[in-house]
């Protein structure tokens, strides 16, 4: 065996090492692994097994067991005959018998493994936002299982309508027959972070979805109400339909309307908020029971405790986000962050826990990437924003 196989045989078995036996290795064996390049090169591939897995479990095309078996073609050919076998049961793998459990488990390993360092690496504060692993692209599943990936429909984010001079958006029109994947089922929308999209409904109601969101609903509505479900930000300009109410259910409330404009925000650890842009609606805590009557400028907050407060908003913040913009009316700092994470897809750390609840008012292209952002925020002299790879640094 040659020294340069040689070697390379070892930064192989050390990736393998770190993958099947996290557990059983020290910090300084980790630390050794991690110094070699090819050894965290060959890591990095393994990882491709992981995005191979998540595009599985979305219906996309490429199979983990195949990933692997290419990345074996592409080193292992490097002098597998003269390898020696190794005491444990690496062989299998090294001629190719691996099945797609295997190397979903190897993949779940590494990427765990991966995480950890990543995390440890997190500057020390008060993390407000985690950028998200999972594949970016817009995807909706109808009744019958059926994943459409809308990656390719994704229009650039300099594209201008040629009347307006404005940034458009991709519209799914479900009032138009042939966008209707199945008649009368449910449909679930789901859009990652930094994109959004507008969804007309068979009512021709109009749903704006922010992202990091999913949106539940039929392909048609039937019966005596319109419901739709939802997990995160969307605006609805709601069809009028005196006969038939148009219901909004999120993990902690119920909104109820005839026809009206409203923005609705429900993330994960965030107080449920409802704010009326026009006409009236209804908001039911699922918890207590308690109902609101909204007019126009009120916002409903519904803790995640259960507590529900009804207070006058500036309605701007809740309608300029999409049409481009950020904008927020003395918010706390730690949601301007929020919502500039959850665009961006960049962590969020505050080294100085009381700049979390400073109020500001702030307006941001969101066309623009998060190195402007930060730029307008410094230039307020209150706080200091950094950037580190892809995580942003308030203190």
């Amino acid at each position: 065996m040659t020294e340069e196989n040689s070697k390379w045989k070892q930064s192989y078995d050390d990736a393998l090492d770190f993958v099947e036996e996290n557990d059983a290795l020290s910090a300084e064996d980790i630390s050794r692994m991690m110094a070699d390049g090819e050894t965290r090169a060959l890591a990095g591939e393994l990882l491709d097994c992981r995005q191979a897995m998540q595009r599985e479990q979305s219906h996309r095309a490429p199979d983990a067991g195949d990933e692997w078996k290419k990345f074996a073609a592409r080193h292992l050919s490097r002098g597998t005959a003269q390898l020696p076998p190794r005491q444990r049961s690496h062989k299998p793998m090294i001629i190719g018998a691996i099945t797609g459990i295997a190397a979903t488990l190897l993949c779940v390993l590494a990427f765990s493994w991966m995480r950890q360092i990543e995390n440890s690496r997190l500057p020390e504060g008060y993390l407000v936002y985690e950028a998200k692993d999972a594949p970016q692209s817009i995807t909706l599943m109808d009744g019958d299982d059926e994943v459409t990936d809308f990656e390719y429909l994704e229009q650039d984010k300099n594209a201008k309508d040629p009347q307006s001079g404005t940034a458009t958006r991709h519209t799914l029109d479900y009032t138009q027959h042939s966008t209707l994947h199945a008649p009368h089922s449910i449909q679930l929308l789901t859009v990652p972070t930094g994109k959004d999209i507008e969804v007309i409904l068979a009512d021709g109601t109009k749903v704006f979805l922010n992202a990091d969101s999913r949106l539940e609903y039929p392909s048609k509505f039937e019966g005596t109400q319109r419901t739709v479900r939802l997990h995160g930000e969307a605006y609805f300009d709601v069809t009028k339909d005196s006969s038939r109410p148009f219901v909004v259910e999120t993990e902690r409330t119920q909104t109820t309307v005839h026809g009206t404009k409203f923005n609705i925000t429900s993330y994960d650890s965030q107080p449920t908020k409802i704010t009326l842009i026009e006409g009236k609606v209804a908001v039911k805590d699922l918890r207590s029971g308690r109902v609101e009557q909204l007019v126009p400028g009120d916002n409903v907050s519904v803790a995640e405790g259960g507590e529900m407060t009804k207070t006058a908003v500036d309605i701007d913040g809740y309608v300029y986000w999409q049409e481009g913009f950020f904008y927020f009316d003395d918010q706390p700092l730690s949601e301007i962050m929020q919502s500039l994470g959850r665009w961006y897809n960049v962590s969020v750390v505050f080294a100085n826990r009381k700049a979390m609840d400073y109020r500001f008012h702030f307006l941001c292209d969101r066309n623009g990437d998060i190195d402007h952002a930060i730029t307008l925020l410094n230039r307020m002299k209150k706080l200091s924003v950094t950037r580190q790879g892809n995580t942003v640094v308030v203190k």
